[in-house]
């Protein structure tokens, strides 16, 4: 049984690793799997669990997600994923707090150091790694992450590095600092080089004391002032900042389009996983996020206000203790809770398990649970998560095997993981592109436009289908759905224009008819390019 635990502590903390190369993904079967082996580590953790009240308020977040999954969510998928995205926070703190969170915070450092030197060597062409690191648009990035989040893992990093050299006196560390440093520069993140000024002031002033504390503020005087003349006149991305700057007020525009929806719904929010639809319906320019930019109003929108303050009531203590302590993990927690304001790192399992792994290390009251055979429930929701990640590795395979032209096998296991997850609808509209005749497909698509109403893809999919069988009454009636769905698309306008022309073409609508409709697309182009230019 030593032996079993050992190695479920082992592979969680593998993962947690792991993930660090891939931590822009947004794959579900990442974190599944780590909530998975979580899970396992627990049952066989022993008779007695250490938890906090901090385990207690994180996973008030995940049963508000579940309450908002089960009467709001009208996409079960979506609102599954991220239902299961946030029980993270509350079972990673739990295994850190359960586990060596020295060894864990070694690992994360190794991680870390990991993202930082494969980034390097990619941006020199030293090594090439399909589907790895790369440098484009002059930022440091890949296909499976996301620059600004690379950026935050740069900065923990650098902290993690300068703190372990101020223990150990190593050149090594000063080393690996450096290369920190110097990839945070190539992600050309803006937002973060905001945040690390302010985060590395409060770092230098929990480090000095006396006269030392003005000789910190007027550096950080003189890089702000360097900071603003390099935004005026430097070419380089990192400096280009400026309140005027489109993905800026393309944010703003977004969180202003949030509070919209979340009138009336104040209490238990949109629903979870509803805001990558309802968004296309509330935008008043046009974008197309998965996530809105700020963790806190992501919280608000999936599962009400108190999710956000349940979140602010873990973070906030925990830095004002590390403060105190004068400890690198405040420094961790404040870097992530600025970027959460106008980012959503949080959602990846890197991100959410550093965080964790620095909550553990200043918690300072813990009670010991005498769980017994009470953990053998676990069982439950472990099968569970091992049914729908099976299920995301069977669509992962369909769609390798479509991409390779093998429809049928593409079929087949879409139909695998449609059993073993019956809420993953997306797959209905893998299997119409694998399907073998015209009726089967247009059969696939209604059900996935009937399963999911929001569906926008197969929706246009299906548009398109009855426009090509001469079907154009049809297809143009669902054409005004996605144009209503999402008014600023200029991609369902142009559908719908093409649609309009071919039906009037093959005479299925007549010359009045025809200029009417013609008439209102001209109306909402109009619109399109008054909005998209705010």
């Amino acid at each position: 049984m030593i032996a079993i635990k050992n190695l479920c502590k082992s592979l969680a903390s593998v993962c947690i690793v792991g993930f660090m190369l891939w931590q822009g993904s947004f794959f579900p079967v990442q974190y599944m799997s780590i909530l998975s082996i979580l899970l396992l580590t627990f049952i066989v953790f022993g008779k007695k669990l250490v938890v906090s009240l901090d385990v207690a308020l994180l996973s008030g977040i995940v049963l508000l997600y579940a309450i908002s999954l089960i009467f709001l969510s009208q996409n079960r998928y979506a609102g599954l994923t991220e239902t299961l995205r946030v029980a993270i926070m509350p079972l990673s703190l739990a295994y850190f707090l359960n586990g060596d969170s020295k060894h864990s915070e070694k690992l994360v450092y190794i991680g870390l150091m990991c993202v930082a030197v494969i980034g390097l060597l990619e941006s020199m062409s030293i090594v090439v790694i399909p589907n790895g690191l790369d440098s484009s648009n002059d930022r440091l990035q890949s296909v499976l992450q996301y620059a600004n989040t690379t950026a935050l893992l740069m900065m923990i990093g650098a902290f993690y590095a300068f703190q372990s050299f101020l223990d150990h006196r190593k050149l090594g560390n000063l080393i690996c600092l450096a290369a920190f440093l110097i990839a945070f520069a190539l992600t050309g993140s803006r937002i973060s080089l905001i945040v690390l000024v302010v985060t590395g002031t409060v770092y230098a002033l929990m480090l000095v004391k006396g006269k030392g504390k003005y000789v910190i503020l007027c550096s950080v005087a003189a890089a702000t002032i360097f900071i603003v003349l390099m935004s005026m006149f430097s070419s380089f991305h990192l400096f280009r900042i400026s309140l005027f700057e489109g993905t800026f007020l393309e944010r703003l525009i977004s969180f202003q389009d949030a509070f919209k929806m979340l009138r009336g719904r104040w209490l238990l929010g949109i629903g979870s996983g509803n805001w990558q639809t309802w968004h296309h319906q509330y935008q008043t320019t046009y974008y197309n996020v998965r996530y809105i930019h700020n963790y806190y109003l992501q919280l608000f929108l999936d599962s009400g206000v108190v999710s956000p303050l349940l979140f602010v009531a873990v973070i906030i203590p925990a830095i004002v203790r590390g403060i105190k302590a004068k400890s690198v993990n405040a420094c961790v927690l404040i870097a992530i809770a600025l970027r959460a304001l106008l980012d959503f790192d949080m959602i990846f399992a890197s991100v959410g398990a550093i965080a964790m792994l620095s909550v553990s290390r200043l918690t300072v009251r813990t009670k010991v649970l005498p769980v017994g055979k009470i953990r053998g429930l676990a069982v439950v929701p472990l099968v569970f998560l091992i049914a729908i990640t099976a299920s995301e590795a069977f669509s992962s395979l369909a769609d390798r095997n479509l991409m390779q032209g093998n429809l049928e096998s593409s079929m087949k296991f879409n139909e695998i993981a449609l059993k073993l997850n019956p809420v993953k609808y997306n797959s209905y509209f893998k299997m119409a592109l694998s399907a073998q005749d015209i009726g089967q497909a247009e059969e696939l698509l209604r059900t996935a436009t009937e399963k999911d109403p929001s569906d926008l893809e197969s929706l246009e999919a299906l548009a398109e289908l009855l426009a090509s069988s001469d079907r154009y009454d049809e297809a143009l009636e669902l054409c005004e759905r996605l144009i209503t769905e999402w008014k600023n698309s200029p991609q369902f306008l142009e559908l719908y224009y093409e649609t309009l022309k071919m039906a009037f073409e093959a005479k299925s609508i007549d010359e009045p008819e025809y200029s009417k409709k013609l008439n209102a697309l001209d109306q909402i182009s109009e619109y399109q390019k008054s909005s998209n230019t705010l």
